[in-house]
């Protein structure tokens, strides 16, 4: 307080004896002079720094100078996130796409185990006009049509049904296609037995 009181006195005892356009200046000053004297730690205490060696007169604050700072500041924190997206983005997109690819793979296992398990039951099922391999194919094939999926091209089941003794066997096997970068052919098979009625 008592730095910027000497200051507001140098700067009184000085328009006496200055020219009329350095008085005016004094003046203009004024009211930045009073405004920052009751901050005595603040930022604007720094404000008043003496410009040309005269007394009382404020230099005003080089705010390009900060905008240009924190313009700058702002560019870098921008380029170091598209870089750190840039390093993490083939890593998610990998992630992605195992997770749809290996998902499909498991639901069309499930279809293939639902497709061998009403075959082995439509072939089980005493039926004296048609074979019991004929018809769990048939149960089984009808349960796969529309219900696989693949990336790849379009994929029939084989499907095969054997009897051994009293015992008949379906089972169902695909070669699955995944996304992209996972688009080798993965086999997915399913098997199923029943007793003969």
């Amino acid at each position: 307080m008592r730095k910027v009181s000497n200051m507001l006195q140098a700067s009184n005892s000085s328009l006496s004896g200055l020219p009329v356009t350095s008085a005016l200046s004094i003046l203009n000053h004024a009211p930045a002079l009073r405004h920052c004297a009751p901050d005595l730690s603040g930022e604007a205490i720094h404000t008043l720094i003496p410009q040309d060696g005269l007394p009382g007169r404020v230099a005003p604050r080089n705010d390009k100078r900060i905008s240009q700072a924190a313009l700058v500041r702002t560019q870098s924190q921008k380029g170091s996130a598209l870089v750190e997206f840039a390093l993490i983005l083939p890593m998610f997109l990998l992630l992605l796409f195992g997770v749809i690819t290996f998902s499909i793979a498991l639901y069309d296992k499930t279809v293939l185990t639902m497709a061998t398990r009403e075959g082995a039951r439509a072939g089980a099922i005493h039926d004296p006009n048609s074979s019991s391999s004929s018809r769990a194919q048939t149960a089984a094939s009808n349960v796969c049509q529309n219900n696989l999926i693949t990336f790849g091209d379009s994929m029939t089941p084989a499907i095969t049904a054997t009897t051994s003794g009293d015992i008949l066997t379906v089972s169902a096997n695909i070669n699955y296609t995944g996304l992209y970068i996972f688009s080798i052919a993965l086999p997915i098979s399913a098997e199923s037995s029943m007793r003969l009625e």
